[in-house]
């Protein structure tokens, strides 16, 4: 009758082709169609690409479908087995949804297309599933399927369902004259006991799928059958007299076991509801106790006839599906209960497992006069196993959201309009499978009356290897720093060739490496903090990586100077003469004024070990004239020390005294190196010169008498103290601050920028810098842990924002702005730093005049300011006198217009010592002047 049935149809529509559109066209039409322009957007790919393959086609009367045919075994089938299906969808598993892998795993399609409706049989007996190589034929069952619609519900038995990667597999369709493909009982391995899919308009169609055959062989009430279920339809019970019983269905003597249903409740009656029941005093049970919200499962035993069970309690909501499972080991005496794929509640078994023998009840518990069903149940299936946490949770992810988990894609072949213009067919193409090697492909174009071309065979080469990113540029951060001191370098945006994200490796030229960084998108650049434990001179390089493994060539060097820490030198505090056959004491400090205890001490031709604070105690030896002596100091970790000392011949002896002091800047920081000589008054020669520590200090033993005292420095005014009296054995203090001199000869802006900044943040001036590299900030680095920095998405053309946080008690601070590429950022051309606007809580800031309005310790009673500078970049400092909380705008005021349309984008923008206050204070210039000559020096 079915075969009769679809030949009516057939003959129908075929009547109604004639009648229409097939009227004027020949039945005897043996054209092949035609096809040009074939090609392709690539030649050569690497493992896992997309390429697309096209050509046209042309019937003479009409296209019916184009498919692309390849000589591998990939994703793409070769229609060689299956010529005879016209259609097909690419299905895909998403492998982050799969707990483990899992073997002979049921997977269920639920999809709806009116393809299927035009070229699938109205009953889906040509539905396939074949795997991704299209030479394995999987097992399957369609469980509901509508012609009307092109809905269909089908299970599909997957051999190996991988969590690693995706599972790739075929639906095939379209062929009009196969039987029935499907094959139930295959579909449902040996584990299974039952499976109800609650799917049919009578008890009677409520067949179970597997082998065993346990259906349905009596009923009551009356249920309402075929309604809307979590998979496909299912069955409603009313909660009166509604139930169903398999009187076939058994379980042998302490048997393990899974069982699992969907139920919907509908209210909230104060009884038990149940999903199933063993008719054998509950040896299997799973119900939902729905007054207080419980859900549980029984099993009866043999010791005393003890009942077993677990039980959760859930916020249970009415209405709303719940996938429940029990799970009963023998072999590890536990009974577990699951809620939507999670182990909630467990038990121990005590005893041998009772057998089933004599049928499960659904809806109902055992004696079906009570405890009924209110709502609906839906997949129902027992196993002879133990299923893994894996198999339930991975079930529970797919039945909730199936198209999350499978996603169907149209693929080959293509439906062609059916008409006799050129057409276009498009295919994509991609088997992460092959590594390398040559595919060759063509098109198939077919008419609708099966007449058949094929274009030439093209190829493409697939390759293992792999473009390098470009090589980065040199790195940038401080040129110079001490051992002990973190410092952070940064490599400018790199590209990958084939857009691939990237990694970054940092080499600090010491033997030690950074590891390589997370991947980021390429276009991006990164920065690095490191900190040199030696001393020395260092070049500091960078590579990048792809995230295939393929590396560039290393960078350019950055050439880093690293000096001793302070804390690391090694003073020597002693007078510069003594008498002769005297006691004197010397002490061995760090150059940062710390006690060193354990020092080797050379002097007077004996070895000497400093004691607590550092001191040694010495006796002078006895000398016929004055003697110089040399004194060295020295311990492991350290820089050693060396200076001398006189030992004075009583005869020649004069009464002494010291002159001592310390040399600064305008803004308190120490001047090393600066030379210190005093000239006796009247006499107009140089009695005596020497040269500070690292600690801007000096001490002078002089004859008693009256002195001029000079101070030089280069890149510094000389300073002259007169009149200044040594008195015997006295100490005189004279500490002297020396002003910068105006000469910035062989330093660029950025340098003189740079170091600037550098000495703010040094001296705990700069409480915050803010890098800006495209519209959203590279760096934000905190100096001040009190404060907090935060900026947000850019919206606004030629406006950038931030927002500065910290305690009322913190002291004011400078932020430091640099936006590298200020045309992406503020999107306008500014030509002077007039025509940027700096806005302090929404009101305009004034644009300071001297470096001191920035580089002063602020107070509560300043009021903010900014300065800039403007080289081929913008630079802004914003003081901040206070705090709480305050919003901060830089506002490019001014479009400059551009003859032919030409817009010039250069803004350029930074943090707040800048500016003309670089070039016009010589407090900013002195320190940069200070850091240039440092560096020389090292």
């Amino acid at each position: 009758m079915k075969k009769i049935c679809k030949i009516l149809c057939y003959a129908l529509v075929f009547s109604s082709l004639l009648l229409t559109s097939w009227s004027v066209v020949s039945l005897d039409d043996t054209t092949s169609p035609e096809w040009k322009d074939q090609g392709q957007n690539k030649t050569l790919i690497r493992s896992g690409e997309n390429i697309t393959l096209y050509a046209q086609g042309k019937d003479n009367v009409a296209l019916d479908h184009a498919y692309l045919a390849t000589n591998e075994t990939g994703e793409w089938r070769i229609f060689s087995e299956f010529q005879d299906w016209t259609y097909c969808k690419q299905l895909v598993i998403n492998h982050t949804l799969v707990e483990t892998d899992l073997v002979n795993f049921p997977v269920l399609i639920m999809h709806t297309s009116p393809d299927f409706t035009l070229h699938a049989q109205p009953d889906g007996d040509d539905f396939i599933f074949v795997d991704a190589t299209t030479t394995i034929r999987y097992n399957h069952e369609i469980e509901y399927y509508t012609s009307e619609t092109g809905e269909l519900v089908a299970w599909i038995n997957i051999p190996l369902l991988s969590s690693q990667k995706d599972t790739v597999f075929y639906m095939y369709y379209g062929n009009p004259s196969c039987g029935n493909q499907e094959n139930v009982e295959g579909t449902w391995n040996s584990n299974f006991l039952m499976v109800h899919h609650m799917t049919g308009a009578s008890s009677t169609e409520l067949d179970d799928s597997t082998s065993d055959h346990w259906d349905v062989t009596s009923s009551g009430g009356n249920p309402v059958y075929n309604q809307d279920g979590k998979v496909g339809k299912c069955v409603d019970f009313d909660g009166l007299d509604d139930y169903f019983k398999t009187a076939d269905f058994r379980l042998p003597i302490d048997s393990s076991y899974t069982g699992s249903a969907w139920v919907y409740v509908d209210g909230s009656p104060d009884e038990r509801l149940y999903a199933f029941e063993g008719d054998s005093d509950f040896s299997i049970s799973l119900l939902v106790w729905s007054n207080n919200r419980t859900f549980k499962n029984y099993l009866h035993t043999s010791t005393g006839g003890a009942i077993c069970y677990s039980s959760t309690t859930v916020d249970l909501i009415h209405p709303q599906w719940y996938y429940i499972a029990t799970r009963a080991n023998a072999t590890g005496n536990r009974l577990d209960l699951f809620v939507n794929g999670v182990s909630e509640a467990n038990t121990v078994i005590s005893g041998t497992i009772n057998p089933e023998t004599e049928g499960l009840n659904i809806g109902t518990y055992r004696d079906n006069d009570y405890n009924w069903m209110d709502g609906k149940i839906d997949e129902i299936r027992i196993s002879n196993i133990a299923q893994s946490d894996a198999w339930l949770k991975t079930e529970y992810t797919m039945m909730r959201s199936p198209s999350d988990f499978l996603t169907v894609k149209n693929t080959s072949p293509m439906k062609m309009q059916e008409n006799s213009q050129w057409q276009w067919s498009n295919f994509s193409w991609q088997n992460p499978e092959i590594i390398q090697g040559t595919v060759g492909w063509r098109i198939y174009y077919v008419d609708t009356r099966g007449n058949t071309i094929a274009t030439d065979i093209k190829s493409f080469t697939v390759v293992e290897t792999n473009s390098p990113p470009v090589c980065p540029g040199s790195p940038f951060g401080s040129n110079t720093g001490v051992v002990g001191g973190e410092y952070v370098y940064t490599v400018n945006p790199v590209t990958d060739r084939e857009g691939d994200d990237i990694a970054f490796l940092f080499d600090w030229g010491d033997g030690n490496q950074s590891g390589w960084t997370d991947f980021v998108s390429s276009g991006s650049g990164m920065s690095k903090s490191y900190i040199w434990k030696t001393t020395g001179s260092f070049g500091i390089k960078v590579k990048a990586k792809d995230c295939y493994g393929l590396e560039s060539d290393w960078s350019l060097i950055l050439a880093v100077a690293i000096a001793p820490s302070p804390s690391q030198v090694l003073r020597i505090d002693i007078p510069s003469s003594v008498r002769e056959a005297s006691s004197f004491q010397l002490i061995i400090i760090t150059a940062s004024g710390t006690p060193v205890e354990g020092a080797k001490v050379e002097v007077f031709n004996k070895i000497y070990y400093s004691m607590s604070g550092g001191r040694i105690n010495l006796s002078a030896p006895s000398v016929e004239q004055n003697t110089e002596y040399t004194i060295v100091a020295s311990i492991q970790g350290y820089i050693s020390a060396t200076t001398m000392i006189t030992v004075l011949n009583d005869e020649n002896v004069v009464q002494q005294g010291w002159i001592y002091g310390k040399i600064s800047d305008e803004l308190g920081g120490s001047i090393s190196d600066a030379k210190i000589c005093v000239f006796a008054t009247g006499i107009g020669s140089t009695q005596k010169c020497v040269f500070t520590d690292l600690l801007g200090r000096y001490n002078l033993l002089v004859p008693v008498g009256t002195y001029t005292v000079e101070v030089t420095k280069q890149g510094y005014g000389t300073s002259t103290k007169h009149s200044v009296t040594a008195v015997e054995h006295e100490a005189v203090g004279v500490n002297v601050v020396l002003k910068s001199v105006e000469n910035t000869s062989g330093l660029t802006k950025e340098e003189i920028i740079d170091y600037a900044i550098q000495y703010g943040i040094k001296e705990g001036i700069i409480g915050g810098e803010i890098t800006l590299t495209k519209l959203q900030p590279s760096t934000v680095t905190v100096y001040d842990t009190s404060i907090n920095i935060e900026i947000p998405l850019i919206t606004e053309t030629g406006v950038f924002r931030f927002t500065v946080a910290g305690p009322n008690a913190t002291n004011g601070t400078v932020i430091a702005i640099r936006i590298d590429n200020p045309e992406d950022v503020l999107n306008k051309t500014v030509m002077d730093l007039q025509e940027i606007v700096v806005t302090y809580d929404g009101k305009p800031i004034e644009m300071a005049t001297s470096s001191g309005d920035i580089f002063r310790p602020l107070s509560p009673e300043d009021q903010p300011m900014w300065a800039g500078l403007l080289t081929d970049k913008l630079y802004i400092l914003v003081s901040v006198p206070s705090f709480s909380e305050h919003k901060i705008t830089i506002h490019a005021e001014k479009i400059i217009p551009v003859i032919g349309g030409v817009v010039a984008i250069l803004l350029y923008c930074s943090v707040s010592i800048l500016g003309g206050i670089l070039f016009f204070s010589p407090m900013l210039a002195h320190i940069i002047r200070r850091r240039r000559i440092i560096r020389k020096k090292k």
